[in-house]
């Protein structure tokens, strides 16, 4: 994750960062808006069926892409880390000594794309304060 003091709206300027919310059942994840496209992935082609030079294709800086990267992977690690200890705290309480119905439940679908959404809306929120900087490496990486 680059290390910088610029908020995470001016590290992707001039592309806006947005939720993106896939059509086919997948988990949101945050994107950036490039000539009107929402591209979660800029290693990929718009139709995410090509690899392609991020830079070449959609004007992004290896340090834009890993960062792109990690703002997913901390919303991904953040609605992991509520969902297991909200388990743990529901488990204890009712005397449950697994975690597998637990994990059936949340491994994928609506309750995991629910729960995402929730975080995405609520970290998407900070972001456009402009407060949120990319200087957290530990943390988003």
């Amino acid at each position: 994750m680059p290390t910088t003091n610029q908020s995470v709206v001016d590290f992707f300027a001039p592309h806006p960062v947005v939720l993106a919310m896939p059509d086919y059942g997948d988990a949101p994840k945050f994107a950036l808006v490039i000539d009107d496209m929402q591209i979660t992935d800029p290693t990929l082609s718009a139709c995410g069926r090509f690899t392609v030079d991020p830079q070449e294709v959609y004007g992004l800086s290896p340090a834009q892409v890993d960062g792109l990267q990690s703002i997913n992977k901390l919303l991904e690690d953040a609605v992991q880390d509520a969902i297991n200890a909200g388990c743990f705290r529901i488990q204890n309480a009712l005397g449950i000594a697994t975690g597998d119905t637990a994990g059936v439940h949340f491994a994928f679908g609506p309750a995991l794309n629910a729960i995402t959404q929730i975080f995405g809306e609520y970290m998407l929120f900070e972001i456009k304060t402009e407060q949120a900087l990319m200087t957290k490496p530990t943390v988003l990486g």
